[in-house]
């Protein structure tokens, strides 16, 4: 008689795996970004646009072939819901931050500190509108490493992205589940790779 063992690893949530490849600790994720297809140029649109913008968007990530995380943002009091895009090229994301009309997005490219020894530098890039370059760093922006998770971000009402609750409901506010912040502007106390140094 033979014995079967089936070992199973624990499952991992949703957020840890996120907080993973953001920190450059997923093996697999070079690149990232974060970006939604909504509220195009930050200006709030009614749900039921923001919804086809969604939609429309993660269709064309499909067709890609990029895998993505759906996760949400409160920015200047507006929510959205954005997508983490996973190893995606730095051209092909602004091309579609393009397309959707979106004022810039959130890019991360893997940076090894030492062997074993991996992080993310994250960058804010802005759509060039009127002139000639596809994309340019935002003005104001700095090239970070930081990750901020819940427990640094619990009470802040505004200026993250969160893990959405699996409860719909019409109100935004509860959705919000738990949140993180890249803090590629002032305002934040440094603690990784920081340009500033």
């Amino acid at each position: 008689m033979k014995l079967k063992i089936k070992l199973t690893e624990a499952k991992q949530s949703k957020y840890m795996r996120v907080l993973e490849m953001l920190r450059g600790k997923d093996p697999s994720v070079q690149t990232i970004t974060i970006m939604s297809g909504q509220n195009p140029d930050a200006k709030q649109m009614i749900e039921p646009i923001n919804k086809r913008l969604k939609e429309e968007l993660e269709q064309e990530l499909k067709q890609m072939g990029l895998k993505f995380v759906r996760v949400g943002g409160k920015f200047f009091g507006v929510f959205e819901q954005s997508v983490i895009v996973i190893n995606p090229e730095i051209k092909q994301i602004a091309r579609l931050n393009k397309k959707f009309g979106q004022w810039g997005f959130l890019w991360g490219e893997k940076f090894t500190i030492e062997p074993g020894n991996d992080t993310m530098l994250f960058t804010m890039y802005q759509i060039d509108k009127t002139g000639d370059s596809l994309f340019f760093r935002a003005s104001g922006s700095h090239k970070v490493s930081d990750v901020y998770d819940h427990s640094q971000l619990a009470q802040q009402g505004d200026d993250f992205t969160f893990i959405p609750k699996s409860e719909q409901d019409d109100d935004p506010e509860t959705r919000v589940g738990k949140k993180f912040n890249i803090p590629v502007y002032e305002g934040y106390k440094r603690r990784g790779i920081d340009e500033r140094d």
